[in-house]
C-alpha cells in the first residue's frame, strides 16, 4: 500500500483505522456480519491451577511489555490500534467472542484435531 499499489477498498473493526482515515469499516457499509467485525487480540494461556497472584503478576507483565516503545513501534507500523489489556479485559473477549465462533466451526462441520 505504500507504494500505492494496492488500493483498499474496506477495513474490518467497528471503526476506522489511523493510517486509513478514508476506509470505511464493513459497518459503515451497511455489512452487518459479525464475521466481519473480528476482535484482534494477542494472548498468553496460562496452565490449568496457575496460583493467582502468579496469573496476575504475568499478566501484569505482558501489559507492561505491551506498552513498551518497541511494541508500540510494532503495533504502529502493521495498524493495530488497541492497547494492551489484562487477564480481566481477555475473559470478557473470550466469553463474548467463543460461542460465536464455536457455533461457526460447528456449522462448518469443523472437528477439533
Amino acid at each position: 500500500m505504500q507504494a500505492e499499489r494496492i488500493q483498499p477498498l474496506v477495513v474490518t473493526g467497528n471503526h476506522r483505522i489511523k493510517r486509513l482515515p478514508d476506509v470505511p469499516t464493513f459497518l459503515e457499509l451497511g455489512v452487518t456480519s459479525y464475521f466481519f467485525r473480528p476482535t484482534l487480540c494477542f494472548c498468553v494461556y496460562e496452565p490449568a491451577g496457575l496460583p493467582e497472584p502468579v496469573a496476575q503478576r504475568l499478566s501484569d507483565r505482558f501489559v507492561q511489555a505491551g506498552s513498551s516503545k518497541a511494541v508500540q513501534k510494532f503495533m504502529d507500523a502493521n495498524a493495530f490500534e488497541e492497547p494492551p489489556e489484562g487477564r480481566a479485559a481477555f475473559k470478557k473477549i473470550y466469553e463474548r467472542e467463543d460461542p460465536i465462533w464455536t457455533r461457526k466451526a460447528q456449522g462448518l462441520r469443523l472437528v477439533p484435531q
